[in-house]
């Protein structure tokens, strides 16, 4: 099914992507209180790795892997709804390069609404 998709550039080299409900954009520092919803709940992240136990090792993470990451905002993003765009509900990005591999973590709250399907669009329609 085509998603409706609009890439903006922005004036610091990063991107927002925008379909018909979501925001895929660059992470910013409170972002990781939205993230960490996902990253400590053990279903959502049953294939990726330990949960979360506490907020300071997902903002570890957040750090390391999204604000300070060279493609936070170009291969790289949070993904918001547009009714709510500084509210995290997950995160997407290419995950390698090599096994062209794109990561995507969702809020198990988001689950069966069509939300992976609809990010995930702009990145395999290309």
């Amino acid at each position: 099914m085509p998603v409706s998709t609009t890439i903006s550039h922005l004036e610091d080299g990063k991107v927002d992507i925008k379909t018909q409900r979501l925001l895929l954009r660059a992470a910013k520092e409170d972002d990781a209180i939205g993230v960490h919803e996902a990253f400590s709940d053990p279903e959502v992240m049953q294939y990726c790795t330990v949960p979360h136990d506490h907020p300071s090792t997902t903002q570890s993470w957040f750090r390391k892997n999204m604000l300070l990451a060279p493609t936070n905002g170009t291969t790289d993003f949070i993904v918001a709804l547009h009714t709510d765009p500084d509210r995290a509900i997950g995160v997407i990005g290419i995950h390698s390069l090599e096994s062209e591999e794109i990561g995507f973590i969702l809020s198990r709250q988001h689950w069966g609404t069509g939300i992976a399907q609809e990010a995930l669009y702009p990145w395999i329609s290309i």
